[in-house]
């Protein structure tokens, strides 16, 4: 059915009552009075030119009208300052993702500077603070680390990865206790931060605490179980603890994320040496040197293996070789 507006009854369904076919001749009379009446204020409005039942407008005064325009220039300021802002911050992520790429390849003086330079367009991003303050502690340049640290804790209290970049500065300053508290609020704040379970393993580990190291160093892997390091210091853990085949077991873990790490190479081989197993802690020492010909560790303790091995004139060899590369340990096994 059409919702056209039908002229016998007004209705909008088209339908219509017999009301207007009903209505008496005075009715119709009346109705046109009025339609004349309406008609005439009509002409009048336009001869006075005053409209009909309506106040006369009046011009705005000067108040109003200054009040509109700072109400204009200060949306459009308001506009402005937040495009400006947004602007800013767009800049300062892409520095911050540049700086991650760096840190991938191992740039951490380019990730330093686009960190930085993130930082001038956002003094106040946090990621940007995070990621210059973990360069600056790589570089133990431990004042900047933990200023980086505060302003973050200053923009955001309660935030667990600046508490673990700040319990790390201090445990490296051998500030145990005050970084063991740090840690403690963040794994308090974050129960999944792994970094903070890994520093505070370290700490009981100083602490001679060493099954609280090992709980912490079980969360930390369980959280992040690709943590190289976690996977090493909980071997060096187990090997203090005298439990060899436990320790070679780690070190593997950490050698087959990162078969780059030397001196993972040179703990496993000291493990192989401790229990006997001349041949796969010789191949370990080989690889070592292969990858850092330089390391004093790793002559030295091939040398003690050929020691054991009865070849005097090779242990000889790596035992000069390691002293004139610098190295600094025990020298009686040789007197």
């Amino acid at each position: 059915m059409s919702h056209r507006r039908s002229r016998l009854s007004g209705s909008l369904d088209g339908s219509f009552s017999n009301t207007d076919s009903q209505t008496p001749e005075k009715g119709r009379e009346t109705v046109n009075h009025a339609g004349l009446e309406r008609a005439k204020k009509t002409k009048d409005a336009k001869t006075t030119g005053r409209p009909e039942n309506r106040r006369e407008r009046r011009e705005p005064s000067e108040k109003h009208k200054k009040s509109e325009e700072h109400k204009k220039k200060e949306s459009a300021f308001t506009w402005q300052g937040y495009k400006q802002a947004r602007n800013q911050t767009i800049l300062a992520q892409t520095f911050i993702t540049a700086a991650e790429e760096c840190l991938q390849e191992g740039f951490f003086e380019e990730a330093l500077k686009n960190y930085s330079e993130a930082l001038r367009h956002d003094s106040h991003s946090i990621a940007a603070l995070l990621g210059r303050g973990k360069i600056w502690l790589e570089y133990e340049y431990f004042e900047k680390a933990e200023k980086d640290a505060a302003q973050i804790l200053k923009l955001d209290p309660e935030n667990s990865d600046a508490l673990t970049l700040r319990a790390n500065v201090l445990r490296c300053q051998q500030m145990t206790r005050e970084s063991l508290a740090d840690y403690n609020r963040a794994i308090q704040l974050d129960p999944r931060n792994w970094l903070a379970y890994y520093g505070r393993a370290i700490v009981h580990d100083t602490l001679n605490q060493p099954e609280e190291s090992f709980k912490d160093f079980d969360k930390c892997l369980k959280y992040n179980p690709d943590f190289v390091s976690a996977w090493y210091d909980r071997g060096v853990l187990l090997a203090s603890e005298g439990r060899m085949e436990d320790a070679v077991q780690n070190y593997s873990e950490a050698i087959q994320r990162d078969s780059s790490f030397a001196h993972a190479y040179i703990t496993r081989g000291e493990a192989f040496t401790e229990l006997k197993i001349f041949e796969k802690a010789l191949s370990d020492f080989n690889q070592a040197i292969q990858l850092e010909p330089e390391n004093p560790d790793a002559w030295y303790y091939r040398s003690q293996l050929y020691v054991q091995m009865g070849k005097i004139q090779e242990a000889k060899r790596d035992y000069h070789t390691a002293i004139q590369l610098g190295w600094d340990g025990d020298d009686e096994a040789h007197e």
